[in-house]
């Protein structure tokens, strides 16, 4: 089993990589890339159906990756024509923190692996790190 330390120093130094190597556009659109070859993989794999309706796509990858101990848990919910995503203990929570702080390009594991699902234009207007917790608030178009 590999362990949140370990998963959260590769996240550090392949972000910091790519963000070094390519900068951060060239580096954010690999990440997203990244997030729809991963949603592919769980589809082909039967991890996940990726039916219903968005919200229904939503929570299902939430439950996904709080099952394979990604993060502990993600609550998704709706405001006005918003979407809000609060995701708590997530592994690499600390790096990305960090790589933020550095001024690169973190991956947004979950966030592009959500877009990827709902295959449609989406505008992050906020990320908040909270005590103990990160909230999104994503506006799909």
């Amino acid at each position: 089993m590999v362990s949140d330390i370990f998963l959260d120093l590769l996240n550090y130094s392949t972000c910091k990589a790519f963000s070094k190597k390519v900068g951060n556009k060239k580096t954010n659109n690999c990440f997203k890339e990244a997030g729809k070859i991963f949603y592919n993989k769980l589809l082909e794999n039967k991890l996940i159906k990726g039916t219903g309706t968005d919200f229904f796509k939503l929570k299902e990858i939430a439950k996904f990756l709080e099952k394979h101990k990604f993060v502990k848990k993600i609550i998704i919910s709706k405001k006005e024509n918003n979407i809000v995503v609060k995701m708590k203990g997530i592994v690499v929570s600390p790096s990305s923190k960090q790589i933020l702080k550095e001024g690169y390009s973190p991956a947004h594991t979950m966030t592009y692996l959500m877009f990827a699902a709902l295959k449609k234009n989406i505008k992050v207007l906020s990320v908040k790190f909270n005590k103990g917790f990160v909230e999104e608030i994503w506006k799909i178009n």
